[in-house]
């Protein structure tokens, strides 16, 4: 875990068995923190800890009043706080997408406790995939499970999952990854990033301007 506002390595939690398959990097969960609660981000998940499992405190439940960070942005967040020596709570949270949205309400959805053999096979499987992934703001559990929102509204109104409106919470932007063939650098592009690589390589990096780069 990555807490805002605190230096060092991450913390170890332990996860409960009602959390147990629903979380992965960049989950903002809410955990004990000294004498208070806070909000953190997951960072890794293992099976064991360096610390002793009756000094692991467990975690009280994913947050639901903070967007999760995607999985890429985390390894970069991590990249980041190695490199320049700064916390990875506090880096994780600025790249949160920016509170432009409040004031306005958003629509979440959440999977609750339910029998899935009540359910047609394909709102069962439905129902397992927003376990699995926690609360999601209904537009992006509509591109992330490939479903739609009168299907998660009937859902709900199965009593399979909460459909409800929040104020002030935006819904993060989907990161994916580029594909296709990358571009053909030109001459000078090629030396200039085989400079780049030969400086990165070396046991002390140094500067390297780089002219017209915009």
């Amino acid at each position: 875990m990555a807490i805002p506002a605190t230096a060092g390595r991450p913390f170890d939690y332990a996860v409960p068995p009602p959390l147990a398959g629903r979380l992965r990097p960049g989950t903002p969960v809410r955990v004990p923190f000294r004498s208070r609660t806070a909000t953190g981000f997951v960072v890794a998940l293992a099976a064991e800890s360096e610390v002793p499992r009756e000094r692991l405190r467990p975690l009280l439940e994913i947050d639901p009043a903070t967007l999760p960070v995607a999985p890429p942005v985390v390894e970069l967040c991590r990249w980041a706080a190695a490199y320049y020596r700064c916390g990875l709570g506090d880096l994780l949270k600025a790249a949160l997408p920016p509170a432009a949205a409040r004031g306005r309400r958003t629509a979440w959805i959440e999977a609750l406790p339910f029998d899935p053999e009540a359910l047609p096979p394909r709102r069962r499987a439905l129902w397992a995939a927003l376990r699995e992934s926690g609360p999601l703001p209904v537009a992006e559990a509509v591109r992330r499970l490939a479903t739609t929102r009168p299907t998660l509204r009937a859902l709900a109104a199965a009593g399979a999952a909460r459909w409800e409106e929040r104020e002030g919470e935006g819904e993060a932007a989907p990161v994916e990854a580029a594909e296709g063939r990358r571009p053909a650098l030109t001459p000078e592009q090629a030396a200039a990033l085989e400079a780049l690589r030969t400086a990165l390589g070396e046991a002390a990096p140094r500067p390297v301007l780089l002219h017209g780069v915009t």
